[in-house]
């Protein structure tokens, strides 16, 4: 059963440089493409609804797991600014 996952246009960016996944870049250019979600149907909420198969959703975690291990962590193992943003979409697309 599709999930649907509620991304910012600098996360969707990001996502589509980061993540290789053929089948999951086509879903997030197709919302990309889309407009974004609005509330009450005028109100801009600055998100994009993103549906993904539970298996995308995996695969989407294990990308985002190894990007915080090659580019996510400062010299000490703590999380740099990159890593920051990969733990917030990693605990998005985990719910």
């Amino acid at each position: 059963m599709p999930r649907v996952f509620s991304f910012s246009q600098n996360e969707l960016r990001f996502l589509l440089k980061e993540i290789h996944s053929h089948e999951i870049h086509q879903e997030l250019l197709k919302a990309l493409d889309d407009d974004h979600v609005v509330a009450k149907k005028k109100y801009p909420t600055g998100t994009y609804a993103i549906e993904l198969s539970d298996e995308m959703a995996a695969d989407l975690l294990d990308e985002l797991s190894e990007l915080l291990t090659e580019i996510g962590l400062d010299e000490n193992d703590e999380p740099n600014s990159t890593g920051l943003l990969i733990e917030s979409l990693i605990d998005k697309t985990n719910k």
